[in-house]
């Protein structure tokens, strides 16, 4: 059974969802954004990719910002990374995506903010930056609505993970100002994240809410026939009922009903709770040097990037076994492993993280934390040695 290549993008049903996103268009006088409610594993961030490609395939393209054409994931913006975790962070973030040329006046008086904060020893700091600080939010209104104008086209910014800082003041500032300010009326903006009641009791008028369901049965089989070639009529397409229609359980499953001993059979009773539990020992029990580069990677909280895989590699692994241009490669294979090219990192989805968390044993606790303190204490260490001048 082929695992498929996640570099290929295959979309699956969410007509209903696709619809919506082009209904902002006429009517985002009144609605001009969109918020996205799913649990973990539901396609969320494959939706938001999604919209990226069907504004890139318009007859005049809309304009989703600055991003690779192979990599339609990257327009988005996840508040997953922590540089989004702060409302100055957000601002520049929203300012790479769309384009530095737009915002001249930001990007000077940016300048003199880091400029200000480098003199941290000056008695009249904190009343600089807080001036500074109500010149940035004022003047990144003023060249954003002047962005708009200058493009000249439907322009979408999308945002992802949302839930991750819905109580923090960046979350507030998103959805109190940067949602309701006229200078972002003519944008369409979409973004996606956990389902959390207080966000939706918080959301702008001008928000529409819509809750991403599973797959249906008609998709489900779908997605298996097209992502890896399965037939519905098979006796492998029998997991579909297992899988609840959610992709991610699907594509847990194939891997392991390809690397195990397992059936089908095995899986149809079970509850998703249990299912869960199998598809997440198949990873945990697994030897493969591949396998246990997934495991170092949930360790460390998703974060991995090719200095730590170097390090790890050097300290524990198998030279022959452990290839670095085989596994480095092969991990973005699986669609439950997320790269970010620009930075050479690799994140693990968030809910398979989860999984593995939950159903590892006693042994987790004690593993991470010797992954983790092997990281700072060595690697961490090296990489700020590397980064300090020489005596020279």
């Amino acid at each position: 059974m082929d695992r498929g290549k996640s570099a290929s993008r295959i979309f699956i049903g969410r007509q209903d969802a696709v619809d919506l996103f082009y209904s902002l268009r006429s009517l985002r006088e009144q609605k001009n954004a969109l918020y996205i409610e799913a649990n973990g594993g539901l396609g969320k961030t494959w939706l938001l990719g999604e919209y990226v490609v069907e504004c890139r395939r318009q007859r005049r393209p809309w304009y989703t910002g600055l991003a690779p054409e192979d990599d339609p994931q990257s327009a988005v913006i996840d508040f997953y990374y922590l540089e989004n975790r702060t409302v100055a962070g957000l601002r520049r973030s929203i300012v790479r995506r769309l384009g530095e040329n737009f915002f001249p006046e930001f990007q000077r008086l940016e300048q003199e903010r880091q400029e200000v904060e480098q003199e941290s020893s000056a008695s009249n700091t904190s009343s600089r930056l807080a001036a500074l600080e109500r010149e940035i939010e004022i003047v990144f209104f003023r060249e954003l609505g002047r962005a708009l104008a200058e493009i000249r086209n439907y322009t979408v910014l999308l945002f992802d993970t949302f839930e991750v800082v819905h109580n923090r003041r960046v979350g507030r500032w998103f959805l109190e100002t940067f949602l309701t300010h006229p200078a972002t009326w003519g944008y369409l903006i979409v973004f996606a994240g956990r389902p959390r009641e207080s966000v939706r009791n918080r959301l702008p008028l001008n928000v529409h809410l819509y809750r991403l369901q599973p797959f249906s049965q008609s998709e489900a089989e779908e997605y298996f026939r097209k992502r890896y070639a399965i037939n519905p009529d098979s006796p492998e397409a029998a997991v579909i009922k297992a899988c609840r229609g959610k992709p991610l359980l699907m594509d847990l499953t194939v891997e392991y009903l390809r690397q195990s001993e397992g059936t089908v059979d095995d899986l149809q009773t079970l509850s998703e709770q249990e299912l869960e539990r199998v598809l997440a020992q198949n990873f945990l029990n697994a030897t493969t040097p591949l396998h246990n580069v997934l495991h170092e990677i949930a360790y460390l909280k998703r974060r991995y990037n090719q200095d730590i895989f170097n390090y790890l590699r050097d300290r524990y692994g198998d030279q022959d076994d452990f290839s670095e241009g085989d596994i480095w490669h092969e991990l973005q294979q699986y669609p439950f492993v997320k790269y970010r090219p620009e930075e050479g990192l690799y994140a693990l989805h968030d809910e398979f993280q989860r999984m593995i968390a939950e159903h590892a044993g006693r042994d987790w606790q004690a593993r991470a934390q010797e992954l983790y303190n092997d990281v700072v204490q060595g690697w961490y260490e090296q990489a700020i040695q590397k980064a300090l001048p020489g005596p020279e």
